[in-house]
């Protein structure tokens, strides 16, 4: 299982300062976003024992300092696949990839003094770091 999964996150090449990578099983560090499919945040697992993350490291400007480079990652669960499908997967790996860059792009949108889409951070967060929502 995953083969497919495996194969093209070896071969996947994105921005400079990115890089991709699986993670096995629960750690106390796995913040775990459970997204499947085409964007529907509705959670699919793996199996509870043994489950399998696409990790998303990213080394980019700290928004909040300028000038300074950090280095963040996110986590996410991926979902039972039946079968190898590589149209499925390259489709969910850039889903993920999106989700990262809607982040990011939150961060650094800026009205004056005001960063209105600020994104939820941390483990608490989940898949809400991703969502586009003005602060009130």
């Amino acid at each position: 299982m995953y083969m497919e999964l495996h194969q093209l996150i070896r071969e996947l090449k994105y921005k400079r300062g990115w890089s991709f990578r699986i993670d096995y099983g629960w750690t106390h560090s796995n913040t775990v976003l459970q997204m499947s499919g085409e964007h529907d945040h509705t959670g699919s697992f793996v199996n509870i024992f043994d489950p399998l993350f696409f990790v998303v490291h990213v080394e980019v400007e700290d928004s909040n300092n300028p000038g300074k480079i950090i280095p963040n990652e996110f986590k996410f669960i991926a979902p039972s696949m039946p079968e190898e499908d590589s149209s499925f997967w390259k489709r969910w790996l850039i889903n993920m990839i999106l989700n990262v860059e809607i982040h990011e792009m939150c961060e650094f949108f800026q009205i004056g003094d005001d960063k209105p889409f600020y994104p939820e951070h941390g483990p608490e967060a989940g898949i809400k770091m991703f969502d586009i929502r003005e602060k009130t």
